[in-house]
């Protein structure tokens, strides 16, 4: 890999570019680079420093920048607390606490819930693990309770936990799951409603899916594993991971775009029809699962990362 990547990867790392400003000047590097090498040394000569000359005013420009993300252990990046939009993260906005026994409490149908790891309270960070299970009760499991808090707001409940391993078993009747976790790994499993979750730092698995999902990581790994039921829109993002699709036997026909920066896309042959387009700095891939009418859509991306679709079962 070329200084000149490494360093892009590297301002995009410390959050002083997103994704798509990153994408854009590995284009636009790798543009001029073949247009240096498609003219005679002289031309090239003096166009190589001009690229080079590009990219030093871009880092100029950018050394202002407060950094976005923050450090892996603590921060939250202004991006997601905008994509989240967590009650209670308003300053002036104060959540009455949500009694609960035995760690459990009963969420009314149609409502949504909302998890958030922070470092109030305790060293932050942790795992969280979340399934389904019928009726209306939420259950959680903490390593320490006194990291655990339950917040109550107009639109369901608030779990906010500070450090450790959280478990919940999550009721079918939430309409809509929303998680944060700083530094941790995240699992899903088999939800019964659509679910938005990212991590800082550390890896997701969502096995099961049935229904849309997003899911984002920096520095971590995503494992999708995908259900009977239709995703709709959805999204799946990691900045320095890899991305592993696995599809099973019963898996709807889903037209899934796969763009990878620096990386390699990898697809069992008979999954269905696959359009690949591929230049130095990207690989593109366009793949519709099964022979009718796509009945979702899943856009998966990695900067540095591989992605890779595979059968169930496929290694």
């Amino acid at each position: 890999m070329s200084d000149e990547k490494k360093e892009i990867l590297r301002l995009l790392s410390e959050g002083k570019i997103d994704v798509d400003g990153a994408e854009r000047l590995l284009v636009a590097l790798e543009e001029g680079r073949r247009k240096s090498e498609a003219e005679s040394h002289q031309a090239s000569s003096r166009k190589q420093p001009a690229v080079q000359e590009a990219l030093n005013s871009v880092r100029e420009a950018l050394a202002g920048v407060g950094p976005l993300v923050g450090r892996i252990a603590g921060e939250i990046s202004t991006e997601f607390q905008k994509e989240r939009n967590f009650p209670g993260e308003v300053e002036a906005e104060e959540l009455p606490e949500l009694e609960y026994e035995d760690n459990r409490f009963s969420i009314a149908e149609g409502m949504k819930l909302y998890i958030r790891n922070d470092k109030t309270g305790g060293p932050g960070g942790g795992d969280l693990c979340i399934v389904s299970i019928p009726g209306e009760e939420c259950v959680m499991e903490s390593e320490d309770a006194r990291n655990l808090r339950v917040k109550r707001s107009s639109s369901g409940p608030v779990i906010r936990w500070s450090g450790g391993t959280l478990k919940l078993q999550v009721p079918e009747n939430v309409s809509e799951v929303y998680a944060y976790t700083l530094g941790g790994d995240a699992e899903v499993g088999e939800l019964h409603c659509p679910v938005h979750i990212k991590s800082m730092g550390g890896d997701l698995r969502l096995t099961g899916l049935k229904h849309r999902f997003k899911a984002k990581t920096m520095g971590g790994n995503i494992r999708l594993g995908l259900g009977a039921g239709g995703l709709d829109s959805s999204v799946a993002k990691t900045m320095g991971g890899n991305i592993r699709i696995e599809v099973s036997p019963d898996t709807p026909t889903i037209e899934t775009e796969a763009v990878t920066m620096c990386g390699n896309i990898i697809v069992d042959d008979e999954l269905g029809h696959i359009e690949r387009t591929k230049n130095v700095a990207m690989e593109k891939m366009t793949i519709s699962l099964g022979s009718g009418e796509p009945q979702s859509r899943l856009k998966v991306k990695t900067m540095g990362g591989n992605i890779e679709v595979r059968r169930t079962g496929n290694e």
